[in-house]
């Protein structure tokens, strides 16, 4: 007996005249090369093989990449109204709590700007993964002893270990559901590079934060920067392409830690965006 074959459409219900399909595998949509999803204009060699827009731009000779078939300027019409009339997808952060049903052309916009896009916990040996607001709640419970607590607008003072302190998680005590991260990375034998980030699913710097060093005989003279908070989805290694401030380490106190003085601004863009 010759077996059957199924598309891979789950669901086919005809309403006046119309047909609307719920795929259960949407990378079937998929283009073969770079895996991103099919967007009109879709192109195909004479034996159907699809390729996306940007891999056709980049195929040298005009073949084929299967089978070395001319692939020419020939677009697949059919693929493209499938593309317009798939109308349910889910966003693939369903499992961090996004209930979005998207239509499939608008699925890869919308993922990019996911407030539910998984962040990793920025503390080594702990594997937890969530959206932003997750990420904070299970910062407060399980490691709220590694962190330090600030208000925004505010000024709070830390004393950091400029040869150790890799980073400090600082908490926003109101539950606004962020995580900010200071991070202390050595730039050269001579200096360390301060900043600030926030640990975020997909957020644009909306904050500015300043730090002050006090440093000299009874921390009288101080060294001031200003910038803006740029967002990852996790603990950042590296120092910002943003500005930061590069403290000597002849600004050391004797046992080798910095004061440091910060206030985090709320939802205040750039001084020089404003």
């Amino acid at each position: 007996m010759q077996e059957e074959h199924e598309a891979p459409a789950a669901k086919r219900v005809c309403r006046s005249g119309s047909v609307s399909i719920t795929l259960a595998d949407s990378d079937f949509l998929d283009c073969p090369i770079c895996f991103g999803p099919f967007r009109p204009p879709v192109y195909q060699c004479e034996n159907g093989h699809m390729v996306c827009t940007t891999c056709r731009s980049k195929i040298k000779n005009d073949s084929c990449p299967f089978d070395r078939s001319p692939i020419a300027y020939t677009r697949n019409r059919v693929i493209e109204k499938l593309l317009e009339s798939v109308k349910s997808v889910s966003c693939k952060n369903a499992e961090y709590g996004c209930n979005e049903t998207l239509g499939y052309l608008e699925k890869n916009d919308h993922e990019k700007a996911c407030k539910h896009s998984p962040c990793s916990c920025p503390l080594s040996g702990c594997d937890f993964l969530g959206s932003s607001s997750q990420l904070y709640q299970h910062f407060r419970a399980q490691h709220q002893n590694s962190s330090v607590l600030f208000r925004y607008d505010q000024d709070f003072s830390i004393r950091l270990d400029a040869k150790n302190d890799k980073f400090l998680v600082l908490l926003e005590g109101r539950d606004d559901n962020i995580l900010f991260v200071l991070h202390n990375a050595r730039s050269n034998q001579q200096q360390n590079g301060l900043s600030i980030s926030c640990i975020s699913s997909s957020r644009e710097a909306r904050n500015e934060y300043k730090i002050s060093v006090s440093f000299g005989s009874n921390n009288v003279s101080t060294l001031t920067f200003r910038s803006a908070i740029s967002s990852s989805k996790k603990q950042l290694d590296n120092l910002p392409k943003l500005g930061f401030p590069l403290v000597p380490w002849l600004l050391d106190a004797t046992d080798g830690r910095l004061n440091l003085k910060i206030c985090i601004f709320k939802d205040r863009l750039p001084h020089w965006l404003r």
